[in-house]
């Protein structure tokens, strides 16, 4: 992958190791010319991307997550203006519905060199619902003739629908397969029974709908979950609390050990990526999800795929009484795999 223009790419929304794998396995392909490609981000999740991307030549350039506001729009400027009489392909690696494209209106007559990029990650829900933001959106893109990748194929029929005027492309969200790495901690899970992970908003299921499916009677399946106990006080013998939200290195262990990620029947999956669920298939870690969005385009390869919660009742049940395991699942995810294949990114900026 290569260009002749300078390349700018730019996180001003996370930190640390969010999203570190994605952007790393974007700029692992990318032929890094030195001077010329810049990587513009918080400092903690700069210095991890390059670090797993092994992006030698890709010059960093920090900004503070925390800062006020007018610092970071400063600081995106000053940085951009150092070329701004060179032809740059500006290319977000994330980015808000409503600072992005107020300073890409402003810093037009500066930038009127650019092409422009937005990769959009779970924005799409803001976009439908905020006829402003859909607004700010389209002025944004239009003024710099850019492009949007999304990383569904429901993304990308509802982005299409939204604005059809925009140039648009569907890249599937890549996997990590060749980047992750972690310290193993142990005796995270315990491995006398089946064990089902819930994380996150995942996790709210216990509060709602796994306490009304008699949870006590699936003895051969232990629910491991990130919620606090004290907040979320369930008196049931097979769920396990984790001590504390886990940090980087025991969520990776907790997905190569567990033997399945429960995701909540969540009307936000259908419209979006799930990181989660790339996670999984990266670990090789089947899933219990909604048969919406993201997970039909995988289907129940691995794992199970239900309908409502009624009918997790029976998928909870089918398991227990299989006593079915991750190793049931080892050989099943090639097409997943193939599927979120990163090379599918080799050629975003293949133009002169």
């Amino acid at each position: 992958m290569g260009s002749k223009r300078d390349i700018v790419f730019l996180d001003p929304i996370n930190k640390g190791y969010s999203h570190v794998y994605f952007n790393a396995s974007i700029l692992s392909l990318f032929k890094a010319v030195p001077g010329k490609t810049i990587l513009i981000g918080d400092r903690g999740q700069v210095r991890n991307v390059l670090t797993l991307a092994k992006a030698d030549n890709i010059a960093p350039s920090f900004i503070s997550v925390k800062s006020a506001l007018k610092r970071k729009v400063l600081a995106l400027f000053l940085t951009l203006l150092k070329s701004v009489f060179r032809s740059k392909d500006i290319c977000f690696l994330s980015f808000d519905n409503t600072i992005v494209p107020l300073f890409l209106i402003t810093f037009r007559p500066l930038l009127f060199r650019s092409r422009l990029t937005l990769i959009v990650h779970n924005n799409l829900d803001t976009l439908l619902k905020n006829p402003l933001k859909r607004r700010l959106h389209r002025i944004a893109l239009s003024l710099y003739n850019g492009r949007s990748i999304v990383l569904t194929k429901k993304m990308y029929e509802i982005y299409s629908d939204l604005f059809p005027q925009i140039r648009c492309a569907f890249l599937p969200h890549p996997n990590y397969i060749g980047l992750i790495k972690f310290s193993y901690k142990r005796n995270l899970v315990n491995t006398g029974t089946i064990n089902i992970l819930l994380l996150g908003r995942q996790a709210k299921l216990l509060t709602s709908v796994l306490p009304k499916l008699n949870l006590e009677r699936h003895k051969n399946i232990t629910f491991i979950t990130s919620l606090s106990s004290e907040n979320y006080p369930l008196h049931i013998p097979n769920v396990k609390f984790l001590p504390r939200k886990p940090d980087f290195d025991e969520y990776y262990t907790l997905l190569r050990e567990a033997d399945f990620v429960l995701f909540a029947n969540d009307d936000d999956l259908a419209n979006r990526a799930s990181g989660i669920l790339i996670d999984c298939i990266s670990l090789s870690c089947p899933i219990i999800g909604p048969a919406k969005g993201h997970f039909l385009e995988f289907g129940s390869e691995f794992g199970f795929l239900y309908d409502s919660y009624s009918s997790l009742r029976g998928v909870l049940e089918k398991i227990n009484d299989g006593k079915i395991k991750r190793e049931m699942y080892v050989h099943k995810f090639s097409n997943a795999i193939s599927q979120t294949d990163p090379r599918k990114w080799q050629n975003i900026f293949s133009r002169s």
